[in-house]
């Protein structure tokens, strides 16, 4: 979607048998080659395969450069103007860094749901978890069909599903229209979730 600048919260994180460390939320973000990050709106994950690393995946606008708008959203004004503009191109690719400690970030992938192998359309704010009993990674990501504009396209926003054997894909479409509870799509989470099974036959 628009390009927002890649920020954490600001503090301290801890780590089991590591030191730690202090993220600003407000210094660009660099990875380890000093290459500035272009990775936007996504989310980060602690993947313990492979020995255990920080991932983030997040949408990569290359050049997209827009200014200011005089229309609310004023950082987003390319939702008004025709189907495909900066902010809303069909061309950006969901990209993949990792991290032992979310300071020193590595690109991985500068393409793991590559265009050849999704529907043609807008996409933003990728979701990523590992399925701990079908060892697939599972993509979550907003989806935007073709129309005149991006805020046409909004009337009939949802959510595409895709998985992949490894973390940095490709992923390929199983769900090409998710079915949630409130129709639509827009900002959104998903968590793993656990369940113990505990047992209560001493108080049966």
């Amino acid at each position: 979607m628009c390009r927002f600048q890649f920020v954490f919260i600001l503090g301290i994180v801890s780590f089991a048998n590591a030191r730690n460390v202090t993220i600003s939320n407000t210094l660009p973000r660099m990875d380890v080659r000093g290459n500035l990050m272009d990775v936007h709106d996504g989310a980060v994950f602690w993947d313990e395969t492979s020995g255990g690393s920080f991932l983030y995946y997040g949408m990569g606008y290359t050049n997209c450069t827009e200014k200011r708008g005089i229309i609310p959203p004023l950082d987003c004004p390319g939702i008004y103007k025709p189907f495909g503009s900066c902010g809303f191109r069909e061309d950006h690719e969901v990209r993949l860094y990792s991290s032992p400690n979310l300071v020193d970030w590595t690109l991985v992938s500068e393409s793991v749901f590559p265009q050849a192998v999704r529907p043609r359309g807008i996409y933003f704010r990728p979701k990523v978890l590992f399925n701990a009993q079908s060892k697939k990674y599972v993509l979550w990501i907003n989806f935007l069909s073709p129309a005149r504009s991006p805020l046409e396209a909004y009337s009939n926003a949802t959510l595409i599903v895709a998985i992949s054997d490894t973390r940095q894909g490709p992923f390929q479409v199983t769900t090409a229209k998710a079915n949630v509870a409130v129709s639509g799509a827009g900002d959104f989470t998903v968590r793993s979730l656990v369940f113990r099974i505990v047992n209560l036959s001493h108080i049966l």
